[in-house]
């Protein structure tokens, strides 16, 4: 019996006695053994005999059975076995069977340093026949060849393999699976609508969120605009709000819906609770013309504003137009005393009452002895020079000559 690779004396310490049907073993320094079997004889009685699978036959034109080993596995599939170890009565070690079918059959160090290939691509067959002693590199291209999935089905393409720093393959599929089931309790399954194309996202995950019930615990609906997201889990806004306002004012938060401003939003409590003030700290009073809004929901006196800039200008403060028909506001002050003040036109016309065209806001807007001299010096050449002797329409004095 050859020994094996890495423990040499285990082996070879092992001497079975011609009367094997008994199962009588010598191991050195412990005597005749009747109580153990010898690792070949346990290769020779737990092995059964299939026909060999069409990948060996094909690739490598394998003929003969494959040797299936029936009895212990290991976590990954390959068949173990059990040999004492000499000198130690009840100690021993498990070597994979078809290693040690191999080193049995072609001489003890055989296998040193390399792997054990299966030419027939099944793990617990221990025929010498099908095995090779390649390097870790090879047994790695060879297994890529053959093996197009994972042992759960997932294909090895480009988008799920993984490739570890010893060169060997892993599935993403599987690996994505077993954080879902431990944190979620079902598979990852990947969502075809995903618009990210780097991030997966699963399918159930989407679809049970989708489906949570779209009020909070207090019966806040999440809507967008009540509704924050942190580190994947949604909150409630209007309840953080009810928090601080209960804590600090005595009552929750209750949304005014007559708030200009759409980013900040105003409690209706708060401020029907706030004191009416009806003038500004300068002493105009608060209405509706001079009264507004800021984007962020404050009062601002509108007089106010306005002094700003017509005070150090004009010495005096801005009166508002209530005749004004324009939505532009004016001053009835400046606008008083520019219609009081004697204008001329261009051309040197008096602008009185009767020789001025006005705008429907009541400012000046042209004078008429220019507008009818531009209509007569167009027609007739010269300016128009009003007949006083003539009754009903107006003559030109100087008439045109034909």
């Amino acid at each position: 019996m050859q020994a094996y690779q890495h423990s040499p004396c285990w082996i070879r310490s092992l001497h079975l006695v011609q009367d094997g049907s008994k199962g009588l073993f010598y191991i050195a320094g412990h005597g005749v053994q009747t109580n153990a079997t010898a690792a070949a004889e346990k290769l020779r009685t737990q092995v059964r005999h299939e026909p060999v699978s069409e990948y060996g036959r094909t690739r490598y034109g394998l003929t003969d059975d494959c040797h299936i080993w029936t009895g212990s596995k290991s976590p990954a599939g390959y068949g173990k076995v059990h040999i004492s170890i000499p000198d130690q009565k009840r100690k021993g070690k498990n070597l994979q069977t078809h290693r040690l079918a191999y080193e049995l059959a072609h001489g003890e160090g055989s296998a040193l340093d390399l792997t054990i290939d299966h030419l027939c691509a099944v793990p617990l067959c221990c025929n010498p026949n099908h095995l090779e002693a390649v390097s870790i590199a090879e047994n790695l291209r060879r297994a890529a060849e053959r093996v197009l999935m994972c042992p759960a089905g997932h294909p090895y393409d480009d988008d799920n393999t993984h490739l570890s720093a010893d060169g060997h393959r892993r599935c993403r599929q599987c690996n994505t699976d077993r954080y879902h089931i431990e944190v979620h309790g079902h598979a990852f399954v990947n969502d075809p609508t995903n618009a990210s194309t780097k991030r997966r996202r699963c399918l159930v995950c989407r679809e049970a969120a989708e489906a949570k019930p779209a009020y909070c615990p207090r019966g806040h609906e999440y809507t967008p605009e009540n509704t924050r997201i942190d580190r994947g889990k949604r909150s409630c806004h209007q309840c953080s709000i009810d928090r601080y306002h209960i804590e600090n004012l005595g009552h929750p938060f209750a949304a005014d819906p007559t708030n200009p401003s759409t980013k900040r939003r105003r409690c209706l409590t708060c401020r029907e609770q706030a004191p009416q003030v009806s003038h500004c700290i300068h002493g105009h009073e608060l209405n509706e013309t001079t009264l507004e809004y800021t984007p962020k929901g404050h009062r601002r006196c509108v007089l106010c504003a306005l002094n700003a800039r017509h005070v150090p200008k004009y010495n005096h403060e801005y009166v508002i137009d209530p005749n004004n028909p324009t939505s532009k506001r004016r001053c009835l002050v400046c606008f008083e005393a520019k219609q009081a003040e004697v204008r001329y036109c261009s051309a040197g016309h008096e602008l009185t009452k009767e020789n001025t065209y006005y705008r429907k806001n009541g400012w000046r807007s042209e004078c008429r002895e220019c507008a009818r001299n531009r209509e007569h010096r167009k027609r007739h050449g010269h300016d128009y020079l009003f007949d006083p002797s003539s009754t009903g329409l107006r003559v030109c004095l100087i008439w045109p000559v034909s």
